[in-house]
């Protein structure tokens, strides 16, 4: 099938295909001659002689059963000719019957899928053309709609023909547009059948590719399905939300056409985040207007919303979230901080975003140590965390040495405090684990990161020393890590021998091993057996 397209350049071996199969198709499967079409009976009155409303509804259905029965190539173009002057007569295009409207729009789609990809009609006609069919597609409301099956005839052929695309370099074609964005919307409801939310997505799709600038209302209806959703208070993250299907076909437009879009969300998010940083200029201490913060508020969940439904759209605006992260002023970073832990607590995740993104989860981790307590609380609340240790024990087993290598490094980059209060044991015993790994990078990242958290808490593990009262579990832990390290010797591999012995350093050894036998000695205390010290 023949289809429209603006596309200028066609590579030439793919131009040689086209021809081929053209040549093909129109000659080895018959050698019969080119038909004509039959129809030759009048549409618009001419004279004197008048046509009834009905007269002219029975004529355009016999000419669009027979345009609709004919293939492209098919039809001899020198005989369509005069309908296609006849078709675009203002006379049947603003016809006051509902019905000539109707087949009149489905003629004139005929034609264009007969016709393609040369249009025979100017760019005025098919300004005209075009407000027909999109008034038109309003009538896909419902099946009970007078003359819903032209409605749907009439949406098919825009999709597969794409003849839609036209409509893009006409003078009226960003109202056209915006109407077409409107009325799609609108009309996508529950009981709407599939096949006429895939051919809307489709059409829409095809417009968002082939506008060299979509309007301004466009982005803002696309967008509006994802922040009309309600607060995430109202809506917890957590929470699966029933989606209506406006908001799905924003989606599928979303990562059909996310590199068309990102630019789009890109200027939208810094537009406002520009607005509102010259609101409060030099002085980080003064809090955002109230509109203000609605506005900044509403552009943080776009982001967050954007991020569930396609991750790729929000290429641009990451490295942003990343320089608010940094922002003197806390209603910045708290923003920030609060849409990436959403973000990473997720559940069914399309992406991995410590890989996609390393540079912005160190930073965010960074925020464990902000001055604000308000900020680090709110970047490792219960749900993140609970998201990230399902993520790094997965990550722990990976197939890839070097995911395995990075996680360990990752986890060894964390402050004392984060590793002791957020990262549970069972984290850190897979952590060990990771020292007996079979390839050798990763058995020296893991005791490396072993050796920097055992010295990190090595100021806790000496109370063990002075005290027999409990400490934490993680604590605990990081008082065995000596004995977990020895372990590795009943492996009996040459190579970790030699990295266990270069990680005590000759002149420590002596004070080592007498700790090691101390926290020994009191954990079979604890147990209520005797110990020799």
């Amino acid at each position: 099938m023949k289809i429209y397209t603006k596309s200028i350049f066609i590579p030439f071996f793919l131009s040689c295909f086209l021809l081929f199969c053209a040549f093909f198709t129109r000659y080895s499967t018959t050698f019969d001659e080119m038909v004509c079409l039959r129809f030759n009976e009048a549409l618009v009155q001419k004279g004197t002689a008048r046509l009834s409303v009905g007269e002219v509804l029975r004529r355009l259905r016999v000419l669009q059963a027979e345009l609709a029965d004919h293939d492209q190539e098919q039809v001899e173009r020198s005989s369509l000719d005069a309908v296609i002057a006849e078709l675009v007569n203002e006379t049947l295009i603003n016809h006051k019957d509902k019905g000539v409207r109707a087949y009149t729009a489905c003629c004139l789609a005929d034609i264009l899928r007969l016709c393609a990809p040369d249009a025979p009609y100017t760019p005025s006609q098919l300004n005209s053309i075009f407000e027909l069919f999109v008034s038109q597609l309003k009538g896909l409301t419902g099946p009970e709609m007078p003359y819903y099956a032209q409605a749907f005839y009439l949406l098919e052929s825009l999709s597969q023909v794409k003849s839609i695309v036209l409509m893009a370099d006409l003078s009226n074609g960003h109202v056209l547009t915006i109407e077409l964005f409107r009325v799609f919307f609108e009309i996508a409801t529950p009981e709407q059948p599939r096949n006429v939310i895939i051919s809307m997505v489709d059409i829409l799709a095809q417009l968002i590719d082939e506008s060299v600038m979509l309007p301004s209302k466009v982005i803002d209806m696309i967008f509006s399905q994802f922040t009309g959703l309600g607060s995430k208070t109202s809506h917890p993250f957590t929470l699966k939300i029933e989606r209506p299907p406006a908001y799905i076909m924003a989606k599928q437009l979303c990562n059909i056409c996310a590199e068309r879009l990102q630019r789009y969300v890109c200027q939208y998010f810094t537009d406002i985040v520009f607005e509102a940083n010259r609101s409060i200029d030099e002085n980080f201490q003064v809090e955002l207007d109230e509109v203000m913060l609605q506005d900044v508020e509403k552009a943080h969940r776009l982001v967050y919303e954007l991020y569930v439904a396609s991750p790729p759209i929000l290429e641009n605006v990451m490295p942003q979230l990343e320089q608010e992260l940094m922002a003197e002023n806390v209603t910045f970073r708290l923003l920030s901080t609060s849409t990436i832990s959403e973000m990473l607590s997720v559940k069914e995740q399309k992406i991995d975003f410590t890989k996609e993104y390393p540079s912005l989860w160190k930073s965010w981790l960074s925020r464990g140590n902000d001055k604000s307590p308000v900020i680090r609380i709110k970047c490792y609340s219960t749900e993140v965390m609970a998201t990230v240790v399902e993520g790094i024990l997965a990550k722990y087993v990976d197939v890839d040495e070097k995911v395995r290598m990075t996680v360990c490094k990752m986890l060894g980059s964390l402050d004392y405090c984060t590793v002791r209060e957020k990262i549970p044991s069972n984290v850190l015993d897979v952590l060990s684990d990771r020292s007996k790994d079979r390839k050798q990078v990763v058995r020296i990242e893991a005791m490396h990161c072993l050796g920097k958290l055992y010295n990190m808490a090595y100021n806790d593990i000496s109370l063990i020393f002075l005290s027999l009262e409990n400490l934490n579990a993680t604590t605990e832990w990081f008082s065995l890590i000596p004995s977990r390290i020895l372990h590795t010797i009943y492996i009996n591999d040459k190579e970790i021998n030699i990295l266990l012995e270069s990680m005590i350093p000759k002149e420590e050894k002596l004070l080592f091993f007498l700790s090691l036998f101390r926290l020994l000695a009191i954990k079979y205390q604890r147990q209520g057996r005797c110990a020799i010290i």
